[in-house]
Formats: structure tokens, C-alpha cells, sequence
């Protein structure tokens, strides 16, 4: 996930999914932006959002909840603010506490990220990706991402690793961040919008 700093510096040269938006939103302002989580396993999942100060005014933490099986749906708490990080639904396999993550000693996390920018040009840039950075509890299962209009779907099959849909870092270049989208989604973000994830 982008930091705040990454933002700022997006660049007018990102091509549009479907004809950008022209006009530049202020820092601060909160997007439209609904992240949905939709659990397909055949087992409970617990979910919870984490977001960037400006999405609350404090510590953005919400309480876990749980996620039922076989296509329970889980809403974000909160909305991303435009050119502020981002928000991240956490999901893990147990009911809480909440868990640090498997780099902590802790049942593993699998994060849902995404976050909302613009720039001079264009007004509905969406950052996402999904990572498996503090563990990695659905490796091997289908899971999915989707953002609105025609932003590229980060997706992996049944059996597939997390080279093919999470985030990781390629040591072989230079730790270039691989699976991070940036779509300019063609539509104002401050308007109610969806991204989508998908377990199993």
C-alpha cells in the first residue's frame, strides 16, 4: 500500500481506465469509496478496518466481526480521505482479539488495501492490492480484488500462490512491489463507489 508520500507524487501520466474525471479534490476530503469483503470459504472468517487517522479523527480500529460462511459479506468501517494512506480490511481465521500477525508469533492477517488520490489531471486514481504480508491464510485458495468500471481484477485460482494476485517484492529487481494497482477509475471517487474482495 501506497504511504501518503507515494500519493502525492502519483503523476498525471497514468492513462484512464475509461476517460478520466478532470478537476483536482483537496487533500482531507473524504471519498465514496465502500470496500466489501464477500467470504465464499465454507468456514467463518473475522474481519475488521484499520484506516489512516483522517478517516476518524484518532485511531481508526473498528471491532472484529464475523464474516459467515458460504457468502457472508463484511463492510468496511471506513472510507479512505483522498491523498491520506488508505484503509485495510484485516481478515483472519479465528474469532478475536485481533492478531498482530504471523511475524508477531500470532495467527496470521491477510489484508485487503486500498487507498484514493488525484492529481492535476485526474480525480479518481484507486490504489489496491491484496497482501499477505503479516501471513498468508488463504494461499492456494480463489481470491479476488475488483475495483469499479474497468480497473484490472487482481484475481488467483484455486492452487494458485501469492505471485500471482498478493503483493510481494521482487528481490530480483531491486524489490520492485509487484500485484499494487493504480486505476484511474474514469469517475469522481467522492461519489459512492465499490471495491470488492472475494475469499474462496
Amino acid at each position: 500500500m501506497p504511504t501518503t508520500t507515494e500519493i502525492l507524487s502519483t503523476q498525471s501520466a497514468i492513462v484512464p481506465a475509461s476517460g478520466g474525471v478532470e478537476g483536482h479534490i483537496p487533500t482531507g476530503v473524504r471519498s465514496g469509496m465502500t470496500g466489501r469483503l464477500v467470504n465464499n470459504c465454507p468456514y467463518d472468517v473475522y474481519a475488521w478496518t484499520d484506516a489512516d487517522p483522517a478517516a476518524c479523527g484518532g485511531f481508526c480500529s473498528s471491532p472484529v466481526v464475523k464474516v459467515s460462511a458460504n457468502g457472508g459479506s463484511y463492510t468496511a468501517a471506513y472510507k479512505p480521505v483522498m491523498q491520506q494512506g488508505g484503509t485495510t480490511m484485516k481478515v483472519q481465521l479465528v474469532p478475536g482479539p485481533k492478531s498482530l500477525g504471523a511475524l508477531n508469533g500470532q495467527p496470521p492477517i491477510y489484508q485487503v488495501e486500498y487507498a484514493v488520490s488525484n492529481n492535476q489531471v485526474h480525480t479518481g486514481l484507486l490504489w489496491y492490492n491484496l497482501s499477505p504480508v503479516d501471513g498468508s491464510p488463504f494461499d492456494g485458495k480463489h481470491r479476488s480484488l475488483q475495483g469499479p468500471g474497468s480497473c484490472h481484477k487482481l484475481e488467483c485460482d484455486d492452487g494458485q500462490d501469492y505471485h500471482d494476485c498478493d503483493w510481494w517484492a521482487d528481490p530480483t529487481q531491486a524489490n520492485r512491489e509487484m500485484n499494487v494497482e493504480v486505476c484511474d477509475t474514469g469517475v469522481d471517487l467522492r461519489t459512492p463507489q465499490e471495491i470488492v474482495a472475494v475469499l474462496c
